[in-house]
């Protein structure tokens, strides 16, 4: 079931329990979701280093190092893509829907020589209601830790950033959200009437949407969303009883940008360019609640139910990758491609 941020995320419920254990929060905490112009590469043939997964573990076994190498994506802007809804997936509509790295003129007043992402969208000429999504190549991990290619070309962490989880944290991952108070979104427009959405999950795979409003202007702007329903006085905030661990977790996720062409109105070319989505929130502060235990050390449920969850992911998405591979290498055709993801 699809929730709204007018309703009580589960982020927030922990940031009411973080309140009565700890008596105390911090507010008005501002962070790059994801940032499109620390996503651009200058080399086409590589990959973002920061955010790089290898998913060659979860492989076919025998593979030769090149395919082992193939088996590797990141959040880099030319790995992203467009998603269309079911009953807009025409062939045409697929093949002109793309995600490009655009350059930023170095006249320009604002984020001159930059690199940001710009995507297309073909809509057929319908007359119902359409959606378009931008997506990651992969879902943000939760418990990753900070990583980097040595010299050997093998993806390695530093001892210092162990057991941190830190490698998507600016990358699609905010860490430590009581409560959204509003968000931010850098966009140039091409005054077109769609409207832009950015969808989050928590920690349990809830979704929420942030609304955005339209597109119907030219050149930069700085969208905003409000939370309607954020209460800045705490002790008017709702008191919910809940177990403190393992439920207790403050993380949310970007999981896509959602383009909305109305029937009534909209253009069947679209096109936009995105720089960045800024979150501000209220912080969980003070969670000393493990204190006098290691729950966590103790039992490891939390870390768990995230490798279970990320071992699911890799192996979905490295025969994915692989198929990938196989396709330009020209041993596997798409109709086959399509059969083998469809497991027949």
């Amino acid at each position: 079931m699809k929730l709204k941020l007018q309703m009580l995320p589960s982020f927030l419920v922990a940031s009411l329990l973080a309140f009565l254990l700890t008596g105390t929060m911090s507010f008005a905490e501002q962070q790059v979701l994801v940032d499109f112009s620390q996503l651009a590469i200058a080399d086409n043939d590589s990959e973002h280093e920061p955010t790089i997964v290898d998913f060659s573990q979860t492989a076919p076994i025998g593979l030769s190092q090149e395919e082992v190498q193939a088996l590797r994506t990141s959040y880099a802007i030319k790995n992203w893509r467009v998603e269309l809804s079911s009953s807009i997936q025409f062939p045409q509509s697929l093949n002109a829907s793309v995600v490009r790295q655009v350059p930023v003129s170095q006249s320009s007043e604002l984020f001159a020589g930059e690199d940001l992402l710009g995507f297309r969208v073909l809509f057929p000429d319908y007359n119902f209601d359409m959606y378009a999504y931008l997506v990651p190549p992969i879902a943000p991990l939760a418990g990753l830790d900070t990583q980097a290619v040595d010299a050997n070309g093998d993806i390695v962490t530093a001892p210092e950033d162990l057991n941190k989880g830190n490698k998507f944290l600016g990358y699609g991952l905010i860490k430590n959200v009581a409560v959204i108070n509003s968000a931010t979104m850098t966009v140039y427009g091409l005054n077109q009437p769609e409207k832009i959405y950015v969808d989050l999950l928590d920690h349990e795979g809830k979704q929420y949407e942030l609304a955005f409003g339209d597109l119907k202007f030219f050149g930069w702007d700085t969208l905003t969303y409000n939370n309607e329903a954020y209460i800045s006085d705490i002790y008017d905030r709702p008191i919910i009883d809940l177990p403190v661990y393992p439920q207790l977790s403050s993380d949310i996720f970007f999981d896509k940008i959602k383009i909305f062409r109305s029937r009534y109105f909209g253009t069947t070319d679209f096109v936009t360019y995105v720089r960045d989505i800024v979150i501000d929130y209220d912080p969980v502060t003070d969670l000393d609640i493990f204190e006098d235990i290691d729950h966590e050390g103790t039992w490891q449920i939390i870390s768990q139910s995230q490798q279970r969850r990320n071992r699911i992911l890799f192996e979905r998405v490295s025969r994915e990758e692989f198929l990938r591979y196989l396709q330009k290498r020209g041993n596997i055709d798409v109709d086959d491609a399509g059969d083998a993801e469809a497991g027949l």
